[in-house]
């Protein structure tokens, strides 16, 4: 519920509750909060389009009070009845000069920091003296990020990860009606009603997603509760920031000026719907399709690859588990982590993501559990790297496996192995570039919390899909490290 000891006005941080940080303009006498009219609409709508100049979709409420200082006269009056000062941000910086009728006795004198025009005749003098321009020291001015603040799409990229506005707009455009169905993520026992109970990727998928996807669902048209602080935009905006520069939940709280909690379940609740409204991007293309596409470094040597797979690791922090931990350490990279399969087809689309395992899991058994050979057909060719030992499991589906050739124990390879390893090495790069790319999101480079790991697979499903947004691997100029 929204309490009524705060200014309601976008740039106003008066509030009742912390009396050392209250910003007292020079024209008010006494600094008071003031109701909504009740009785006359039509100036109830004129004081709410006011507000609404510095706050964006703004509907007042019985709770919601305007300080003093954004009346001419400290208050509403006859004359001067709406609020009208200290709207926007650009009235902070550009104040509007206010004529305040008071005896010669009373009148405020203007502080020495305030600037003050040169004024050359007396009547000028006469003018400014009876027009002075209320000083605004010690203002605390926050203004949430918004989209509309990244104007280069050089930043657009960095910032969100799209390769343009307009990406950033379809896609936006596209989840808005599911967003708008959606139910916050509040913790399984506020969200769900049952028993505390440790959060799992199937009850935080049901509870979020059970309104969105019921049948016969349609647009409310007006929420219960509290007007929401942050748009639709704001809030895919802060998750798509964070996917691609792994910020933490703090930054991301002072930036979009709202609580810690706040961005927690916005963070949470848009990552389930990114992932259920994404993962149509990542395609399993036919023959004809790669054929059709096939670049010219694999038409010279190997035609009929169908598929390149690797697999790749994220960290994790220490669990406090003992078995978890077992579960999770990693040999290779000595570190806590999970580890995904990832096939891409030869023109470096990302075409099958695994789920996400524990960092002790071979990649064989990923591959043999993870579903990936149901996906095969007859004579397709897999490139691998050599610790792939499934050439069994692909003979069962009368497909081939092609992989740089090893060499003998304490012997050299011969020239023969020698050229086959520097012609798979040449075409195999793709699928280390489209990991790369993957990694690009930050949030996959970072280590991330235990609290994420049930979220590990839908946002490895995200930054796939956004990948796939981004031009083929040969037409690529844009270094990915940047």
């Amino acid at each position: 519920m929204v309490r009524a000891d705060r200014c309601c006005v976008g740039p106003c941080d008066n509030d009742k509750r912390c009396p050392k940080r209250l910003v007292v303009m020079e024209h008010v006498e006494e600094l008071k909060w003031h109701r909504f009219p009740t009785k006359d609409e039509n100036r109830k709508r004129k004081w709410a389009s006011l507000v609404a100049k510095g706050r964006c979709e703004f509907v007042p409420t019985d709770n919601s009070r305007i300080c003093s200082n954004h009346f001419p006269d400290g208050k509403p009056t006859n004359k001067n009845p709406n609020p009208i000062l200290y709207l926007t941000l650009d009235d902070y910086r550009h104040p509007k000069k206010l004529n305040l009728r008071e005896s010669p006795s009373k009148k405020r004198k203007v502080s020495s920091c305030s600037p003050q025009p040169s004024c050359s005749t007396m009547d000028e003098q006469e003018e400014c003296s009876e027009n002075p321009i209320p000083a605004i020291d010690n203002v605390n001015i926050a203004i949430a990020m918004q989209f509309a603040q990244i104007t280069r799409e050089s930043d657009v990229r960095f910032f969100t990860g799209f390769e343009s506005t307009k990406s950033f707009q379809e896609i936006f455009n596209f989840l808005v009606p599911r967003a708008r169905l959606m139910k916050y993520w509040e913790g399984v026992k506020r969200s769900s009603g049952v028993e505390r109970e440790e959060p799992n990727q199937q009850r935080i998928d049901t509870i979020i997603l059970s309104n969105v996807y019921a049948e016969g669902s349609v647009l409310p048209i007006n929420k219960p509760g509290p007007q929401r602080k942050t748009t639709l935009e704001q809030e895919f905006l802060l998750t798509v920031m964070r996917l691609r520069l792994g910020l933490l939940i703090k930054d991301l709280a002072f930036r979009f000026q709202i609580s810690t909690t706040r961005v927690s379940q916005i963070w949470i609740t848009w990552v389930k719907l990114l992932s259920k409204e994404l993962r149509h991007l990542i395609i399993w293309p036919s023959k004809g399709q790669i054929y059709a596409t096939l670049p010219d470094a694999f038409k010279r040597f190997y035609p009929k690859v169908r598929v390149i797979i690797d697999c790749s690791e994220v960290f994790l922090e220490t669990p406090s588990s003992l078995e978890v931990g077992a579960y999770l350490w990693s040999d290779y990279k000595h570190h806590y982590t999970f580890k995904f399969l990832i096939a891409i087809t030869p023109n470096g689309a990302v075409s099958w993501i695994s789920p996400c395992y524990g960092g002790r899991t071979s990649d064989v058994f990923i591959v043999r559990n993870s579903g990936f050979l149901d996906l095969l057909e007859p004579y397709d060719t897999v490139m691998a790297d050599r610790g792939f030992k499934i050439k069994s499991d692909l003979t069962m589906k009368r497909c081939y496996l092609a992989i740089p050739p090893s060499a003998a124990k304490g012997n050299q390879m011969i020239s023969d192995d020698v050229a086959v390893t520097s012609k798979v090495a040449n075409v195999r790069i793709f699928v280390e570039k489209a990991i790369a790319r993957v990694k690009w999101f930050r949030i996959l480079s970072t280590e991330l919390t235990m609290l994420e790991l049930p979220l590990v697979d839908d946002i490895l499903i995200i930054c796939c899909a956004l990948v796939n947004l981004f031009p083929p691997l040969q037409a690529e100029k844009i270094d990915i490290d940047t």
